[in-house]
Protein backbone atom coordinates (compact mmCIF):
# COMPACT_ATOMS: atom_id res chain seq x y z
CA UNK A 1 0.00 0.00 0.00
CA UNK A 2 1.18 3.23 -1.02
CA UNK A 3 0.16 4.98 2.88
CA UNK A 4 2.68 2.45 4.24
CA UNK A 5 5.48 5.45 2.87
CA UNK A 6 3.76 7.60 5.82
CA UNK A 7 5.36 5.84 8.14
CA UNK A 8 8.17 5.03 9.45
CA UNK A 9 10.46 1.97 7.81
CA UNK A 10 10.84 0.35 11.20
CA UNK A 11 7.40 0.27 12.26
CA UNK A 12 6.29 -0.86 8.40
CA UNK A 13 9.21 -3.64 8.40
CA UNK A 14 8.04 -5.00 12.14
CA UNK A 15 4.13 -5.15 10.12
CA UNK A 16 5.73 -7.31 7.84
CA UNK A 17 7.20 -9.35 9.96
CA UNK A 18 4.13 -9.82 11.96
CA UNK A 19 2.14 -10.59 9.40
CA UNK A 20 -0.35 -7.61 9.88
CA UNK A 21 0.32 -5.57 6.33
CA UNK A 22 -2.37 -4.92 4.95
CA UNK A 23 -2.93 -5.55 1.53
CA UNK A 24 -6.03 -3.54 0.75
CA UNK A 25 -8.49 -1.96 2.70
CA UNK A 26 -11.96 -3.71 1.20
CA UNK A 27 -10.33 -7.28 0.37
CA UNK A 28 -8.91 -6.93 3.93
CA UNK A 29 -12.23 -6.03 5.60
CA UNK A 30 -13.90 -8.33 3.76
CA UNK A 31 -11.57 -10.88 4.83
CA UNK A 32 -11.69 -9.90 8.32
CA UNK A 33 -15.25 -9.55 8.91
CA UNK A 34 -15.72 -13.40 7.53
CA UNK A 35 -12.99 -14.62 9.73
CA UNK A 36 -14.71 -12.86 12.99
CA UNK A 37 -18.12 -12.88 12.29
CA UNK A 38 -18.10 -17.13 11.24
CA UNK A 39 -15.89 -18.00 14.29
CA UNK A 40 -14.08 -20.19 12.28
CA UNK A 41 -10.49 -18.81 12.87
CA UNK A 42 -8.83 -19.71 16.28
CA UNK A 43 -7.61 -17.02 18.67
CA UNK A 44 -4.09 -16.53 17.10
CA UNK A 45 -6.06 -15.80 13.69
CA UNK A 46 -8.68 -13.52 15.16
CA UNK A 47 -5.78 -11.61 17.20
CA UNK A 48 -4.01 -11.01 13.70
CA UNK A 49 -7.26 -9.78 11.85
CA UNK A 50 -7.67 -7.71 14.72
CA UNK A 51 -4.42 -6.25 14.39
CA UNK A 52 -4.93 -5.68 10.68
CA UNK A 53 -7.97 -4.32 10.77
CA UNK A 54 -7.08 -1.67 13.64
CA UNK A 55 -3.78 -0.98 11.28
CA UNK A 56 -6.56 -0.14 8.22
CA UNK A 57 -8.22 1.69 10.48
CA UNK A 58 -5.14 4.26 11.11
CA UNK A 59 -4.03 4.52 7.85
CA UNK A 60 -7.34 5.10 6.71
CA UNK A 61 -7.64 8.39 9.53
CA UNK A 62 -4.08 9.41 8.20
CA UNK A 63 -5.55 8.94 3.76
CA UNK A 64 -8.52 10.66 5.73
CA UNK A 65 -6.53 13.94 7.04
CA UNK A 66 -3.96 14.18 3.76
CA UNK A 67 -7.85 14.81 1.97
CA UNK A 68 -9.22 17.15 4.08
CA UNK A 69 -5.82 19.12 4.18
CA UNK A 70 -5.89 18.53 0.52
CA UNK A 71 -9.17 20.04 0.42
CA UNK A 72 -9.02 22.74 3.01
CA UNK A 73 -5.77 23.42 3.41
CA UNK A 74 -3.69 23.16 6.36
CA UNK A 75 -5.27 23.38 9.89
CA UNK A 76 -3.85 24.95 12.73
CA UNK A 77 -4.56 25.02 16.25
CA UNK A 78 -7.20 27.33 17.57
CA UNK A 79 -8.64 28.85 20.43
CA UNK A 80 -11.98 27.82 20.92
CA UNK A 81 -14.58 28.53 23.50
CA UNK A 82 -16.68 25.62 24.48
CA UNK A 83 -20.27 25.41 26.59
CA UNK A 84 -23.66 27.00 26.60
CA UNK A 85 -21.78 30.01 27.01
CA UNK A 86 -21.24 30.73 23.51
CA UNK A 87 -24.47 31.00 22.66
CA UNK A 88 -24.42 34.79 21.09
CA UNK A 89 -27.51 37.52 22.50
CA UNK A 90 -27.23 39.65 19.45
CA UNK A 91 -27.36 37.14 16.83
CA UNK A 92 -29.32 34.11 15.65
CA UNK A 93 -27.50 30.86 17.04
CA UNK A 94 -27.60 27.83 14.40
CA UNK A 95 -26.37 24.47 15.43
CA UNK A 96 -24.44 21.81 13.80
CA UNK A 97 -25.74 18.18 15.32
CA UNK A 98 -23.51 14.76 14.26
CA UNK A 99 -21.99 13.68 10.70
CA UNK A 100 -22.16 16.04 8.97
CA UNK A 101 -20.16 16.45 5.19
CA UNK A 102 -17.03 18.42 5.32
CA UNK A 103 -18.51 20.33 2.08
CA UNK A 104 -21.60 20.79 3.51
CA UNK A 105 -19.93 22.58 6.80
CA UNK A 106 -18.47 24.82 4.88
CA UNK A 107 -20.88 26.07 2.57
CA UNK A 108 -22.86 26.63 6.03
CA UNK A 109 -20.32 28.66 7.32
CA UNK A 110 -19.87 30.57 4.15
CA UNK A 111 -23.83 31.34 4.44
CA UNK A 112 -23.60 32.20 7.87
CA UNK A 113 -20.64 34.23 8.05
CA UNK A 114 -22.30 36.37 5.22
CA UNK A 115 -26.09 36.61 7.41
CA UNK A 116 -23.90 37.33 10.59
CA UNK A 117 -25.21 33.64 11.82
CA UNK A 118 -23.43 32.61 14.93
CA UNK A 119 -22.60 28.27 14.10
CA UNK A 120 -21.31 25.36 16.79
CA UNK A 121 -21.41 22.23 17.41
CA UNK A 122 -23.12 19.20 19.05
CA UNK A 123 -21.31 16.27 18.57
CA UNK A 124 -19.22 17.52 14.99
CA UNK A 125 -15.77 17.98 13.94
CA UNK A 126 -15.20 21.21 15.11
CA UNK A 127 -12.12 21.93 12.97
CA UNK A 128 -12.79 22.06 9.48
CA UNK A 129 -10.36 24.44 7.92
CA UNK A 130 -10.96 27.67 7.56
CA UNK A 131 -14.18 27.63 9.91
CA UNK A 132 -13.74 26.49 13.67
CA UNK A 133 -17.20 25.73 15.41
CA UNK A 134 -16.92 25.42 19.03
CA UNK A 135 -18.33 22.94 20.78
CA UNK A 136 -21.89 24.06 23.25
CA UNK A 137 -22.17 20.22 24.87
CA UNK A 138 -21.46 16.95 23.90
CA UNK A 139 -23.61 13.73 23.52
CA UNK A 140 -24.71 13.23 26.50
CA UNK A 141 -26.32 16.52 27.05
CA UNK A 142 -27.62 17.35 23.44
CA UNK A 143 -31.01 18.57 24.57
CA UNK A 144 -29.46 21.53 26.53
CA UNK A 145 -28.47 23.90 24.45
CA UNK A 146 -32.68 23.54 22.80
CA UNK A 147 -33.78 24.11 25.85
CA UNK A 148 -32.22 27.04 26.77
CA UNK A 149 -34.11 28.91 23.93
CA UNK A 150 -31.10 30.24 22.26
CA UNK A 151 -31.15 28.09 19.61
CA UNK A 152 -32.56 29.00 16.66
CA UNK A 153 -31.38 26.21 13.74
CA UNK A 154 -30.06 22.88 14.53
CA UNK A 155 -28.84 21.17 11.74
CA UNK A 156 -28.48 17.51 11.85
CA UNK A 157 -26.51 14.95 10.35
CA UNK A 158 -27.64 11.27 10.45
CA UNK A 159 -25.39 10.29 13.71
CA UNK A 160 -24.93 10.96 17.05
CA UNK A 161 -28.35 12.49 17.45
CA UNK A 162 -30.92 11.77 20.23
CA UNK A 163 -34.06 10.53 19.24
CA UNK A 164 -35.23 13.09 22.08
CA UNK A 165 -34.13 15.83 20.56
CA UNK A 166 -36.59 15.97 17.61
CA UNK A 167 -39.40 15.47 20.09
CA UNK A 168 -37.80 18.50 22.38
CA UNK A 169 -37.85 20.97 18.95
CA UNK A 170 -41.61 20.64 18.33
Amino acid sequence: MAITKEFPKSLVQRWEESGIIPEGIAGDIFKASQKLEGGIAGFEENLLWAFKVSLLAGMARKLQGSLKKSVFGDTSPAKMEVNLGILKKETPNLLLYGSLSPVLKQMIAEAAEKKRVHVAGVCTDPHVPPYHFSPVTNYVSQEIPLMSGAVDLIVAGDQFVNPSLSHLAK
